[in-house]
């Protein structure tokens, strides 16, 4: 074999170790799994406005992970829109003719989450009766239907903060699996896996502060 074209060879066997290996670096770089998205919440606050349904349904096209809303009230007794969404969250629960009603914890203090859960289910059972004395969009029949399909994914938590007041949280069942780490972290407790129920948290002076997870307080 002559000199020019034993370079010729050598250097065609460079070119091909290159291209090879950087297609094996791509491959391996598109076969891996993508990092886990954000956890971090999007934080709506209650107000009994049009831009306030505008936000949230936003918020559902978006497919959020956790959506949450804060509310100035210390008993699940506010009025206007919100009892829509809820009632809305409620009709998509419906499973062969029958609602989910969900479960609530109650090995801490039962009269406490007693008062508490009559108070929440309360409200869902008459969630319809008030989102039709209340708002204006649970008439439309497609804006209903959207939203009730756009709440099918999401489970719905009513959680008291250290303050007392009343936040409703909203996790969207794709992200199931970080759904244990998520609740155990907001509330303190060890959490289960995602289930499309309505739940309650447990108040602040039932739990260890130490490893809750901080809330975004009002104006953050």
């Amino acid at each position: 074999m002559n000199r020019p074209f034993a370079v010729l060879v050598a250097a065609g066997a460079v070119m091909m170790f290159i291209v090879v290996g950087c297609r094996t670096t791509h491959d391996s770089q598109s076969d891996r799994r993508e990092l886990p998205p954000s956890m971090e919440p999007t934080v709506l606050d209650y107000v009994d406005t049009d831009a306030f349904d505008v936000v949230f349904e936003s918020a559902l096209l978006n497919k959020d992970p956790v959506i949450i809303v804060r509310t100035p009230n210390e008993k699940p007794d506010w009025q206007g829109r919100l009892n829509a969404w809820i009632a809305a969250w409620n009709m998509g629960a419906k499973i062969e003719g029958r609602r989910v009603r969900g479960q609530i914890p109650a090995q801490i203090d039962a009269a406490f989450i007693k008062e508490f859960r009559e108070l929440v289910f309360g409200l869902i059972e008459r969630a319809e009766d008030l989102a039709k004395a209340s708002s204006t969009w649970w008439h439309e029949d497609r804006a209903r239907a959207r939203r009730i399909a756009l709440l099918r994914r999401y489970n719905l938590r009513f959680h008291m903060t250290e303050d007392k007041k009343i936040y409703l949280i909203f996790f969207n069942g794709d992200y199931s699996e970080q759904h244990a780490e998520f609740m155990t972290k907001l509330t303190g407790m060890e959490e289960g896996a995602w289930t499309r129920t309505v739940q309650c948290s447990m108040c602040e002076k039932y739990q260890p502060v130490s490893r809750k997870r901080r809330l975004p307080a009002d104006g953050e």
